[in-house]
């Protein structure tokens, strides 16, 4: 920024500076003065010589001064053209180059930040046992958790201090490949855990899956990456399609941004493929039979999905307790319990509207808390009532989808 001639205004420079800058920084990147004293050499001694040794050897007499001339220049300016043009690429393309590896340099530190933030959300969105059950869990995930964090988890987890001292133990001989004494520590401690899982299965089957593989000494490892649940993408699309958030948890954002994080830093998803020779019929007809299998097992997904979206936010609202239905219930209870919900608010709606009524009917008209009582009632039920449409329409799905597969099998 510099001022002007004429008075008191101010002009801005910065592109010119800027360009200047990328000139210098791609003169420093190329290394312009080692790549002129190469070329010095190699259009020097070494042209001289090559030419003079070749020449003598091909016609047995030195060259002509016109000849050694024309070859030098052709070095020097072919040289001269190739150092061009490394610093015309390396001014225009290297900055665009360095911003994309800063940008993304920003989006991992960005994504783990967001990771840990989500993970804090869910937590913080449950109370009391729950919450704790909840953290613990989050721990046993980790790859790098020492065993004292084992011990930790498993203790608030269960509430038994000596079983978490036992899966420390395991974990610390598992570490040091000592399995052999993991298997005793197993054997004196089975009876005691399988009585702690038991009462752990019913509130928390996921954190109850995860404290059996430490005692297992199943620990997870970096390379299997972060455990994540069947059809969580379907879910996110589902709601990005629909534009309605609440087709998804936030255990779905969660894993997500881990799967985002773990592409951008290079992870590549396997498929499996097959290959067939024979009868082309036959192969038509197997591959129109694993589509339709595919889409049939998508569809019974979606359910499940809808209706797990719809236990999250009956639980977000307080109509659901977590305990009630916590993660890895399987479908069956899953769908009891939300229509035991569903009907729980539809008399409370009924409720809300019959007590709003006598205190219209009953002057004077003191109604308010009553109105808002029902207006609040309505409107969790207007909600619910929407996202169980979806689960439902979903589940129609199902039955379209089984009998193409059938059609599909004949």
């Amino acid at each position: 920024m510099s001022e002007s001639k004429g008075g008191a205004g101010v002009w801005l420079n910065r592109h010119g500076r800027g360009r200047r800058h990328q000139l210098l920084h791609a003169l420093r990147r190329t290394r312009a003065s080692r790549q002129m004293l190469a070329l010095l050499w190699t259009a020097g001694p070494v042209t001289v010589l090559g030419l003079y040794g070749g020449y003598y050897i091909g016609f047995g007499r030195p060259p002509a001064t016109e000849l050694l001339i024309y070859f030098i220049s052709f070095t020097v300016l072919s040289g001269l053209i190739g150092i061009a043009a490394k610093i015309i690429y390396s001014s225009n393309r290297a900055p665009i180059e360095e911003q994309a590896a800063q940008d993304e340099l920003e989006a991992i530190d960005k994504l783990g930040e967001l990771v840990l933030a989500v993970r804090d959300l869910m937590v913080d969105s449950f109370e009391g046992d729950v919450r704790r059950r909840e953290a613990a869990m989050q721990l046993l995930q980790r790859v790098e958790l020492s065993p004292e964090g084992v011990a930790f988890a498993c203790e608030e987890l269960t509430g038994d201090a000596e079983l978490g001292r036992a899966l420390a133990k395991i974990d610390m001989l598992s570490r040091a490949g000592l399995h052999a004494r993991v298997r005793d520590i197993q054997a004196d401690s089975r009876e005691h855990f399988e009585r702690a899982i038991a009462q752990l299965q019913d509130v928390a089957p996921l954190a109850a899956t995860r404290l059996h593989e430490r005692f297992m000494a199943q620990a997870p490892k970096l390379l299997d990456g972060v455990p994540r649940s069947d059809f969580f993408v379907e879910r996110v699309l589902a709601a990005v399609e629909a534009d309605d958030p609440l087709l998804m948890t936030l255990a779905d954002v969660e894993e997500m941004l881990v799967l985002v994080f773990e592409l951008i830093n290079g992870r590549e998803l396997p498929i499996l493929t097959f290959h067939y020779v024979g009868r082309w019929r036959l192969a038509e007809a197997l591959d129109q039979l694993e589509s339709r299998r595919s889409q049939f097992r998508v569809a019974q997904a979606a359910g499940s999905n809808r209706v797990r979206a719809l236990a999250s936010w009956l639980v977000e609202v307080e109509i659901l307790s977590y305990a009630e239905v916590p993660d890895g219930l399987p479908a069956q209870p899953l769908i009891e319990r939300v229509v035991d919900a569903l009907n729980r608010l539809t008399q409370r709606v009924d409720a809300a509207h019959a007590a709003h009524a006598a205190a219209i009917a009953h002057p004077p008209f003191q109604a308010a808390a009553e109105r808002i009582e029902l207006e609040q009632a309505s409107n969790l039920l207007t909600t619910a009532l929407r996202l169980y449409k979806t689960a439902y329409q979903s589940f129609l799905q199902v039955g379209k989808a089984h009998a193409d597969m059938l059609k599909a099998s004949a």
